[in-house]
């Protein structure tokens, strides 16, 4: 290779590494954690993207791109191969949010929201797509997906406007029962629902955690059998961390532990907070104090966090940061920040992560660069004595 070859290749690592973290030239290695990437989709302008993991290890990628004015699209990868396929599902759909998730055979559902929403769902033969609640109104922003170990689906999503489109700002819920969608609303209260999570709990009931505007809460609530429990979690009143009055809930990403207790991450307007159920009361504690501050994160898109348990039992949230991509996990003792992939100036990823049987980890998200869909993927690695790393690195308390 001819040295002024070299000389650049070299230049564009350096580079790459000291504005992004980029991946360059495969993979880094960080605390516990070794990254690499794949490209899954070259189209320069994908969205709102959303990864699932069965249990055969085969990925899932659900995501938008501009292409078609506005179009769904679903990515697959097999365990044992490198190979991506991707095929278009739906179009003419504008600007919309999808959610991906597996049933018990393994097989892909998502939920998305061109201003209404709709449900596509491959039943090992074929594509269906349906409209889940047809004719009551606007749907907009996120929606979130569980599917109960008999393979029942249960959506919730954000309603902007009723039938008549006047105003509804309204949590909905649906779930797919005996041949038919059955819809009902979790909160009444005013913006209720626009960032959500769900889970099913060990009985199959639904909890689900949302945003709550004006008053800047997150609340959590669960189906009781014939009426939703609602609760605040976390708001201004609560806590005092952060600007005076800044809102709690953005990003919300629920889970179950194997302890059985419900905890939830989240952000307010400077940092990434985690919620641990105990008893009637929740314990609150900073993750990570997020180095944009308030004044960059951008709109409703960039408060992205998604949790998930490994083979031990302990939390991960992967999380964004002013467009720089986070894995924030519990070793035991505190928690340990890991930046993915940093920032490049463009503050919007729409990133997802999940985790497979063997602890590994996957990151899908859109390229700044390229306005591609890639994948990250990290490995467990043996914990590494470092330098310059620890400066990414903050503790906290347990979960």
């Amino acid at each position: 290779m001819r040295n002024d070859s070299k000389l650049k290749i070299l230049k564009h690592c350096i580079g790459g590494f000291l504005a992004a973290l980029c991946l360059c030239p495969s993979t880094f290695a960080g605390h516990g954690w070794s990254w690499s990437a794949e490209t899954v989709d070259q189209d320069p302008s994908v969205k709102f993207t959303s990864i699932a993991v069965d249990r055969r290890g085969n990925l899932h990628v659900a995501y938008s791109t501009n292409k078609n004015f506005g179009q769904l699209n679903y990515a697959y990868r097999s365990a044992d191969s490198s190979q991506w396929y991707t095929l278009p599902l739906d179009d003419h759909l504008g600007e919309f949010y999808s959610y991906i998730a597996v049933d018990p055979r393994g097989n892909p559902q998502i939920c998305y929201t061109p201003r209404q929403v709709k449900y596509a769902f491959w039943d090992g033969k074929q594509w269906t797509i349906v409209d889940i609640a047809p004719h009551s109104g606007v749907a907009e922003y996120s929606c979130s997906l569980i599917i109960s170990s008999d393979g029942q689906p249960h959506v919730i999503w954000y309603q902007t406007h009723a039938a008549d489109n006047a105003w509804f700002l309204h949590l909905r819920h649906a779930v797919f029962d005996q041949g038919a969608w059955m819809v009902g609303t979790v909160d009444f209260d005013g913006e209720a629902g626009k960032w959500n999570s769900i889970v099913l709990d060990n009985q199959g009931f639904p909890h689900v955690t949302y945003s709550q505007f004006p008053h800047g809460e997150l609340r959590y609530a669960y189906w009781n059998g014939k009426t939703w429990v609602s609760s605040i979690v976390d708001s201004p009143l609560i806590t005092n961390t952060g600007p005076e009055g800044a809102a709690r809930g953005m990003g919300n990403s629920l889970l179950l532990n194997k302890q059985n207790q419900w905890t939830i991450s989240y952000y307010d307007f400077g940092s990434l907070k985690y919620a641990t159920q105990t008893g009637d009361k929740w314990k609150i504690e900073t993750v990570d104090r997020l180095a944009s501050g308030s004044t960059v994160l951008g709109g409703w898109a960039t408060y992205r966090s998604f949790q998930v348990l490994d083979s031990r039992g302990m939390p991960h949230i992967g999380y964004e940061d002013g467009g720089a991509i986070k894995h924030a996990y519990w070793d035991g003792k505190e928690w340990r920040v890991q930046v993915v992939l940093g920032s490049t100036g463009d503050i919007y990823r729409y990133s997802w992560m999940t985790i497979d049987s063997h602890d590994n980890l996957y990151i899908s998200y859109r390229d700044p660069a390229t306005g591609s869909l890639k994948v990250a993927i990290g490995r467990s690695v043996q914990e590494q004595s470092t330098l310059a790393s620890d400066a990414s690195e903050e503790g906290g308390t347990k979960p």
